[in-house]
């Protein structure tokens, strides 16, 4: 029973490229080795297994104890995790997140440690980049706000100095526009009611609108509707206490595109402390904003990912876990129930071995480098064949099924990633269809592509889950179990093929009335890695199906 039970999950540590996973034993040698671990690493698994987990440290680590502090940390508490910086086989340092759990047999003893390091590096160096551009910004707003300060300065020592004459005044003024005009950032100024009254040439260049229509608050026209009412807050807040302010908003530029801006804006005073209004700068943070949003959607993905995953293998992993102690516990030899809780564990069995075939082929596909081995398929004697091998359930729940391909379509694909397709979408069909019900599988031939539609007269999907319907995992009834085999990864890895096959899928569906699944694909499936045979036989197929195609 053992090895039915430990035969997915060592699958599936074994093909997990993603983390380094691996056991230590309580002195803290490696015990055990995966695939991730000899790729994030470097080290060979007969190279490390034995050796001290001390050496993934830096030696300022080792000096402080810390590998030695983790593994009684995590014998007192069960669980350790931290972040840091981690040593390569070559010597070079990366970005980790480690967590150390304990492994304890069934009566709680503890036998080891098991460690899981995910590279976070390229997160580290995002989120440093990100910093220091946003260090570069405030560095640059600084020093754009102090040459205007100092500019202020020299005007109001000017004014001061000619007894605020007029021509002291203009001549100032000149010159603030002249360098307010040569600034790589659109500069303002305000007066004392908090109107503005200079715009630079910068700022007129962005807007492409002149002086005169953006004086006074026309020119917060150009804000966005939904940053406005903040922004309007913020400016009003700080004129009422004649302090600095900074806003961050949407501002729209002369090609009608919206960038997000940094406006930050100074309080002039007399020399005699009275306020005159701001003089103000701003700056373009479009970029800085979209790092932060890629940085954040990578998270969240990432943890939704492990999440779903985790989610997918802790209940067959605990429903074989459970019948497997039941059995060694005496039930072995309860000749009534032995076989149905062998039988159990290996329906879980199996659906862990499907959901890591099905993650495999995900990894596979996402990363291109799936080797495509085309060859001429019949489409109506294919599908045909193909909906008689599923004989069982389609008259386990009395559908019907109508074949309507005209028997000349001929694809030049690959069998295997076809049948993936057509296998997920007509099971689908069948499976959530009412007994009793028809499923009907077309195709047509449009210019190059062929369109192969397949529907059905079942429960329909409801308008809010279309857009999500292909995303990895996504269920529409998540309070329904799964049945053995439905890992929720499916029209995922469909839509995968599809698109990687240069066709496209859409999904048609009403409530109570029934779904059309459709996609299109070339007549001819890119030849990825093929030999120059078969780009010749790809020629020949190409210009007539009819013409020897078995050949």
């Amino acid at each position: 029973m053992d090895s039915i039970s430990r035969r997915p999950i060592s699958l599936l540590l074994e093909s997990v490229n993603e983390h380094a996973i691996f056991i230590l034993d309580l002195e803290g040698r490696v015990s055990s080795w995966n695939v991730g671990a000899e790729r994030i690493k470097g080290y060979r698994k007969e190279e490390i297994l034995g050796q001290h987990y001390s050496r993934f440290y830096t030696p300022e680590d080792i000096a402080s104890g810390k590998p030695a502090k983790q593994l009684e940390t995590a014998l007192r508490t069960g669980r350790v995790q931290s972040e840091g910086w981690r040593v390569l086989k070559d010597g070079s340092r990366f970005y980790a997140d480690v967590v150390i759990t304990t492994v304890k047999d069934d009566m709680g003893i503890v036998l080891g440690f098991c460690k899981v390091t995910r590279d976070m590096t390229e997160r580290k160096m995002a989120e440093e980049a990100l910093k220091s551009a946003n260090d570069l910004l405030e560095s640059r707003v600084l020093e754009r706000t102090a040459q205007l300060n100092e500019l202020n300065d020299e005007l109001k020592k000017e004014i001061a100095e000619r007894k605020l004459t007029e021509a002291a005044h203009r001549e100032s003024e000149n010159r603030f526009r002249m360098m307010a005009d040569t600034m790589p950032a659109l500069v303002w100024m305000s007066g004392t009611d908090g109107q503005v009254n200079f715009f630079n040439k910068g700022w007129l260049d962005f807007t492409g609108q002149s002086g005169e229509s953006m004086l006074n608050n026309g020119w917060m026209k150009w804000i966005h509707p939904e940053d406005l009412t903040l922004f309007v807050k913020a400016y009003d807040d700080a004129l009422k206490e004649n302090k600095i302010f900074t806003a961050e908003y949407r501002f729209r530029r002369f090609d009608g595109e919206y960038r997000w801006v940094l406006n930050t804006g100074v309080p002039r005073f007399t020399p005699e402390g009275s306020f005159m209004g701001f003089t103000g700068s701003i700056f373009d943070i479009t970029n800085r904003k979209k790092a932060e949003e890629v940085l954040s959607k990578s998270e969240m993905h990432q943890r939704e990912f492990v999440a779903n995953v985790s989610h997918d293998f802790r209940t067959p992993v605990a429903t074989i876990k459970g019948f497997a102690e039941t059995l060694r516990r005496g039930a072995l030899y309860d000749s009534k129930n032995a076989l149905d809780f062998v039988k159990i564990i290996e329906k879980h069995a199996e659906r862990l071995e499907t959901l890591i075939e099905d993650l495999l082929n995900i990894s596979t596909l996402e990363s291109g480098k799936i080797r495509v081995q085309n060859e001429a398929i019949p489409l109506n004697p294919y599908i045909t064949e193909m909906v008689k091998s599923m004989t069982f359930i389609i008259t386990k729940k009395n559908i019907s099924v109508k074949i309507s391909i005209d028997p000349d379509i001929h694809l030049w694909a690959d069998p295997s990633q076809l049948h993936t397709i057509i296998q997920n979408l007509f099971t689908n069909a069948v499976k959530y269809n009412r007994r009793g019900g028809w499923v009907e599988i077309s195709a047509e031939v449009s210019g190059g592509n062929v369109k192969i539609s397949i529907k059905d007269n079942g429960i329909g999907i409801s308008d809010k889950h279309l857009p999500r319907i292909f995303d990895r995992f996504y269920r529409v009834d998540r309070n329904h179990p799964r049945e053995a085999g439905d890992t929720g990864l499916g029209l995922h890895i469909v839509k995968q093929i599809v698109e990687s096959s240069g066709g496209d899928i859409s999904v048609e569906s009403e409530e109570n009335v029934g779904s059309t699944f459709s996609f299109t694909l070339p007549l001819n499936w890119p030849t990825n890695g093929f030999t120059e045979h078969d780009r010749n036989l790809d020629r020949k197929l190409a210009h007539g199906f009819h013409e020897n195609p078995d050949h």
